[in-house]
């Protein structure tokens, strides 16, 4: 059963979800391997992948050229989301990889964030053809990829929010933009000092309590 997708926060989670997401795209569409790729600088990185057993044709981690891949031709409209068979489509026997692997049926979705950019894409793809393959699941292939999409953003959000509160956190630390007071505490049987509260004063534009850069501290 697939997790709440409003509860994914951590990234163990999203890696248990992205593989779920993979493992039942695979097996509901018949294929042998399902990945997700993410596009970086004209190359293709394999983030995710699921795979029959037996059939090790992508390696996690694993990347190749954009330019020569599926994903980059589907996402500028050069091949079809669905191709029931690769052999078939005159654009598809350009890529050396259509007979190398070979390439049978493919179903591949573009990754989209909500900014228009694009990820990368969800794939799946089988060495033997597939006729059966249809517009409904073209539609279900979307339905994943839109999933994809949103855990992947808000994970990129977390990220980049977590990366700007450790740097803002350094800063302050290498500019000593901080003093420690000390408070007596005083027993009043006793009629001495017994210990000390320690507190934090920081100096920062614009000014911020000392509890909220320390729930920043121990947050990253």
């Amino acid at each position: 059963m697939l997790m709440d997708v409003d509860k994914v926060q951590d990234a163990g989670s999203v890696d248990r979800l992205m593989t779920e997401l993979l493992f039942s795209a695979r097996k509901l569409f018949g294929m042998e391997v399902a990945f997700i790729s993410e596009f970086q600088d004209g190359q293709r990185i394999f983030r995710y992948v699921d795979a029959q057993e037996g059939v090790e044709l992508i390696q996690v981690n694993g990347f190749d050229s954009l330019e020569e891949s599926y994903c980059q031709r589907i996402v500028d409209g050069r091949l079809p989301e669905l191709i029931q068979d690769a052999t078939r489509n005159p654009e598809a026997m350009t890529l050396p990889a259509t007979l190398a692997v070979p390439v049978g049926a493919h179903l591949s979705i573009p990754i989209q964030f909500s900014s228009g950019r694009v990820y990368g894409t969800f794939c799946c793809f089988s060495r033997t053809p597939d006729m059966s393959l249809g517009n409904r699941d073209v539609e279900t292939m979307r339905f994943f990829a839109e999933i994809v999409g949103k855990v992947l953003e808000d994970r990129q959000a977390r990220d980049a929010a977590r990366q700007a509160m450790t740097a803002h956190l350094r800063e302050v630390m290498d500019k000593r933009q901080y003093t420690t007071v000390f408070q007596p505490i005083f027993d009043i049987v006793q009629n001495r000092v017994v210990g000390f509260e320690a507190l934090a004063r920081f100096q920062s534009d614009p000014y911020r309590p000392p509890n909220e850069w320390l729930d920043d501290a121990a947050t990253v």
